[in-house]
């Protein structure tokens, strides 16, 4: 991990402990994800991951009290974060936090306005997974394996066909040039 990434990092968990779940907060996040290692990248975002989950169960279960629409923006932030790292099953759990607050609850009022909150959370959960698929890193590598296969298959085929049509006529002409020789030793000696 390189030093500016070291330090993106302290300021991602500084901030996560200060609670500030705002658009710095990301952007300080997907400033952590850039790396030309694939090997240091997937080690990264495994700790990411790891960070985010924890940090998320604590402050889930410290937000009960809060308004629904403050619920809502942390949700929507940890939605995105988990989202950025690739987490897919955090989302769920994130959202399965809020439900399981909400099953306390017994004003049939609230309850609705909560469960129109979960669903706008995973209305953004869909959209964030959506725009981070082309871009995770097995999409791109997929991807570019497959440029690269074609590339190659190409490649080998142009190459095959000149190399074996090369070889071919490399072959007759010595095979011709060789029964010359013997034709001049035999015509010598007689």
């Amino acid at each position: 991990m390189s030093s500016n990434q070291q330090i993106s990092l302290t300021l991602f968990r500084s901030q996560l402990q200060l609670r500030r779940f705002d658009e710095g907060t990301l952007g300080i996040l997907d400033s952590i994800l850039v790396s030309k290692d694939v090997k240091s990248l997937l080690q990264l975002r495994n700790g990411l991951k790891r960070l985010l989950r924890s940090e998320s169960v604590s402050y889930l279960q410290e937000i009960s009290h809060k308004s629904i629409h403050d619920k809502l923006l942390i949700l929507d932030f940890f939605v995105r974060a988990f989202a950025l790292v690739a987490d897919v099953e955090g989302c769920e759990n994130a959202l399965l936090c809020f439900q399981a607050n909400n099953d306390v609850k017994s004003k049939s009022n609230i309850y609705l306005t909560d469960s129109q909150v979960i669903d706008e959370i995973r209305k953004v959960k869909d959209v964030a997974v959506k725009l981070i698929a082309p871009h995770s890193v097995q999409a791109q590598t997929a991807e570019h394996l497959k440029t690269k296969s074609v590339q190659q298959s190409k490649l080998n085929s142009s190459f095959s066909e000149d190399t074996q049509c090369l070889a071919s006529s490399m072959f007759r002409e010595g095979i011709k040039k060789r029964n010359m020789q013997k034709l001049r030793e035999l015509q010598s000696l007689q």
